[in-house]
């Protein structure tokens, strides 16, 4: 583990959201492996393994490569 968010309440009035949208974003950072929660302290960013992050870019070049095949169209 790394350095600790600030808390929702922090990151919604910094991002000016709502804090169910700060919620939604770290469930979605925690579901990727990007910060785990730590029960009555926080959540920390993470690390991924060499597994994770070779997924996570393979997935963001699908993505972009699809991007790109719809915008010529």
């Amino acid at each position: 583990m790394r350095d600790c968010l600030p808390s929702e309440r922090v990151l919604a009035t910094q991002y000016g959201v709502s804090r169910n949208a700060i919620r939604e974003a770290i469930k979605i950072l925690t579901e990727k492996k990007l910060v785990t929660n730590v029960i009555g302290k926080g959540n920390y960013v993470t690390l991924p393994n060499e597994t994770d992050l070779v997924d996570m870019v393979e997935s963001a070049l699908n993505t972009s490569a699809s991007c790109l095949l719809y915008d010529t169209e």
